[in-house]
């Protein structure tokens, strides 16, 4: 089943192998158009009838009937069915536009730094334990890491 069919199924809450034709499928594809864009699995469907269908989804799930759903789509320009649908949740941002940070975590965490000193060997190190733990793990990485290996 293409994905837009699938994409189709999920917005009018119905099965797509049984459900996805009939009046179903009429509700989203005006007549007219049912037949310029074929029919079983060679059927096309536009963005128009994605909009169609989660507006008729949105419809459904008030249990309203499918006469009154057809004739209140009939009626509808697709500015006013966009304006039906819920807006995505748009997600807190800095006055930079990023995203804004997580919260401080409310159990007990500690921060470590990840040292890799060569393939399969790292170095953790918790620097805010005592002042020296970051000049000995700079002298580990020193005296021990080996340069990643060349790939030519």
């Amino acid at each position: 089943m293409p994905p837009i069919c699938r994409q189709l199924a999920f917005f009018l809450r119905v099965e797509p192998q049984s459900e996805l034709s009939g009046s179903f499928l009429n509700l989203v594809l005006p007549i007219q158009d049912a037949l310029a864009l074929g029919r079983g699995r060679a059927a096309r469907y536009t963005e128009q009838h994605v909009l169609r269908a989660r507006v008729i989804g949105q419809l459904r799930s008030k249990r309203l009937p499918l006469r009154d759903i057809r004739a209140q789509l009939g009626r509808l320009t697709d500015e006013q069915m966009v304006a039906m649908l819920p807006r995505p949740r748009a997600a807190h941002l800095t006055p930079e536009g990023l995203p804004q940070p997580p919260p401080a975590p409310s159990y007990p965490s500690v921060t470590w730094e990840v040292v890799a000193l060569m393939e399969g060997l790292v170095l953790m190190v918790n620097s805010s334990k005592a002042p020296g733990v970051r000049r000995v793990a700079d002298d580990i990485y020193r005296h021990y890491s080996v340069p990643p290996a060349r790939t030519t």
